[in-house]
Parts: structure tokens; sequence; C-alpha cells
């Protein structure tokens, strides 16, 4: 037993320098697994000690922190085509996991000028695309219900898929909203960055026993600012979202996908915490970690 203690304080060490790192720069371009639990480890953190309301926008706070430093650290970020008031992305089909959406309520509260107005400017707006999948959408053409004059009203707290969308080309996002071309030129690294934050996110509310699925957006926002103790009842293992429709719903996750995806997960968890890395993914970690 006092070897096993030895064992998890020598691994904690190791992993102190790489959760430091993280912690000022974000994710690597093209993160290892062992950054990625590094991530874990401060988003667990962020949720533990953090007291509801507010525990989700705290810890989305911080992967918004370190996503925009990824990001910036990106070689064409100087070479994007986004700029503010360019649109021709936000019509697209967008969803988001619970902790975004309390963090973008919580983030509507604080600046909306007449809530109730804004409520109900958003209940008209999300009723046109109530229901439409990504395909759907591409068809619609309507735009995202939170721009407000070509400018997104909550790009603070803006989801991940949001954050992560860039372009190298204005033309190309102009022809894409206009229906005739889905190549949009992205850096290479965009995807697997954003992947590397939504995974360390669904491996710390997998160990919290809580659901990572992503909801339509304005709908679950919608579902939120209707009730100011939706996010207390959520971390207290309440389904607030029923009724709103999720990735899963529009595509479900192969079987073998989804026991992939949570045998990772408890890895990441797992050396976030001290615990050696164990299973399928094992290799994937340096050998202190195991």
């Amino acid at each position: 037993r006092g070897m096993g203690r030895h064992d998890k304080r020598a691994r904690l060490s190791a992993l102190r320098p790489v959760i430091r790192t993280v912690a000022r720069d974000g994710l690597g371009l093209r993160p290892a697994p062992v950054e990625m639990a590094a991530l874990v480890a401060l988003v667990d953190e962020t949720l533990a000690r953090t007291p509801l309301p507010g525990r989700s926008a705290a810890a989305m706070a911080l992967l918004a922190r370190l996503q925009d430093r990824s990001q910036a650290s990106l070689p064409a970020a100087g070479a994007l085509a986004c700029r503010p008031g360019c649109v021709w992305c936000c019509d697209l089909y967008v969803s988001a996991p619970a902790p975004r959406i309390f963090a973008i309520a919580d983030h509507i509260r604080r600046t909306a000028a007449d809530l109730p107005a804004e409520v109900a400017r958003l209940s008209a707006a999300g009723a046109a695309i109530r229901g439409h999948g990504p395909d759907q959408r591409k068809t619609d053409r309507v735009f995202c219900p939170f721009l407000v004059d070509r400018m997104c009203g909550i790009y603070p707290v803006r989801p991940a898929g949001c954050r992560g969308h860039c372009s190298l080309s204005l033309a190309a996002c102009e022809a894409g909203f206009r229906g005739e071309t889905e190549d949009i030129p992205i850096p290479g690294e965009i995807p697997v960055l954003r992947g590397g934050y939504e995974q360390a996110l669904s491996a710390a509310l997998y160990a919290w026993r809580l659901p990572a699925d992503n909801y339509e957006l304005t709908h679950a926002v919608l579902v939120v600012l209707a009730d100011p103790q939706a996010e207390s009842r959520w971390f207290e293992g309440e389904d607030v979202f029923a009724g709103v429709v999720t990735d899963e719903d529009i595509d479900p996750t192969p079987p073998e996908t989804a026991a992939a995806e949570i045998a990772f997960q408890e890895t990441l968890w797992a050396v976030a915490h001290g615990d050696p890395a164990a299973g399928r993914f094992a290799g994937s970690f340096p050998g202190w970690a195991r």
C-alpha cells in the first residue's frame, strides 16, 4: 500500500510540469494524450473549487482562454480570414455540452439590457430552426439567433465549435454560404486541437457522472434561461434538457466507437489523478504514467 502511494505521488510529480505548461500555453497544436490529461486535471480542479451557481462559467472560461492561446500559436494565425462582422459560417447547426450552455445563459443574464425581450427575440428566432439538423440547416440559410447586427452576441462564451471554426479564405466562406462549395480551407491543426479540448471536457464530465451530450444550442439556452436553478439541478443529476435535440439523436455513435471514447476518457482521468494508465490506450502515455 505504501509503495502504491509512493508511485502515485511520483506520477503526479511528473505530471505537474505538464499541467503548468498547459495552464500557461494551452494544448499544443497536435496535443499528446498526456497534455489532455493535464487539461482534465485543470478542468476538474476548477469544477471542484467553484461553487454553484457559476461553476460551469468558471470551467468554460478556463477552456476558452486556453483554446484561444492554442489557436494564437497556429502557423497560419496571421492568414486567417475571419474578422468582426463576418457571418458566412453563422448559419450552421451548432451544439454544445451542458456546461457551455450554462455559461452562455449566465452571459446573457449579465449583459442583456432587457432580459425578457432578449428571451422573446431568441424564442422567435429559434423557432425557425427548431429540430433542424446539420443537413437541413445548410439549406435553411438562416443566421444564428445569437447574431445581432452581424455581431455575435455571445462571442466571449461561444461554443468550442464556433471558437475553432477558422477559415483561410473569405471568398470560399461566401461561396459556402451560397451553397456553391463545401471546400472551406482551414488550418490543418484545428480539428485535432478542437478535439483535444472537447475530449478533456468529456472526460471530466464522465468522471463526475454527468452527461457529455451536445445539445442544440438555441433551444438548450432557452431552457436554461427559463430556469435559474437549471445548473444546480443538472449537477445534482437531473435531466434538465429533456426534449432538446442532441448530436446523438441526429447521428448516433456506433457502439464500438462509444466504447473506445469511454476507455480513452477513463485513461485521461486516471493519469490526471496519478493513477496508472492502463488498457488499450496506455501505450500513448509516457512510461512514468503507466
